[in-house]
């Protein structure tokens, strides 16, 4: 992780987080959406993101002030977050998915939030083993729910009690 950093967002990275979350968008596999989104609408995220002090982290490549990674949180009823994560093809693989979680779980255990919750594709063995290994389990299986690249999979919900 010599040039790799986990910081707070902040406006400055926003069109990398942009360009980032796109990127993973576009190998349709991971994230539930297949549509892009709009430069716009990732701004105003980010902008709610920090007027609400929401969980948030991004991964940074120092090297080229680039992101390369996040994991972010959506608050409901001031105890449960889930948790979003997304990390870039080269960087996968490599740990970096948990250290952005294991600092996501200190940060929410620090607010005193009771629950992390997340959602992840029944096949991506490798998430979910990981996640696992943080004290995740499985709670709800989803059926055939992910319509990305034309294939409907099972979503397993996992959640950690903080």
């Amino acid at each position: 992780m010599d040039n790799l950093t986990i910081i707070y967002p902040n406006k400055k990275y926003t069109y990398s987080y942009w360009l980032a979350v796109n990127k993973v968008i576009d190998e349709k596999i991971y994230l539930s959406t297949t549509e892009n989104f709009s430069y716009d609408s990732t701004k105003e995220f980010i902008k709610n993101k920090l007027k609400n002090n929401s969980p948030f982290l991004l991964l940074v490549n120092t090297e080229n002030d680039s992101i390369v990674g996040w994991c972010d949180g959506e608050i409901f009823n001031d105890e449960k977050v889930i948790l979003g994560i997304g990390i870039l093809e080269p960087y996968r693989n490599i740990g970096y998915g948990k250290l952005l979680i294991k600092k996501m779980i200190s940060i929410c255990k620090d607010k005193k939030y009771k629950y992390l919750c997340l959602q992840v594709r029944e096949n991506n063995k490798r998430a979910i083993h990981v996640y696992s290994s943080l004290g995740f389990k499985k709670y709800n299986r989803i059926a055939d729910v992910y319509y990305n690249n034309n294939f409907k999979e099972d979503i397993i919900e996992m959640v950690l009690n903080l």
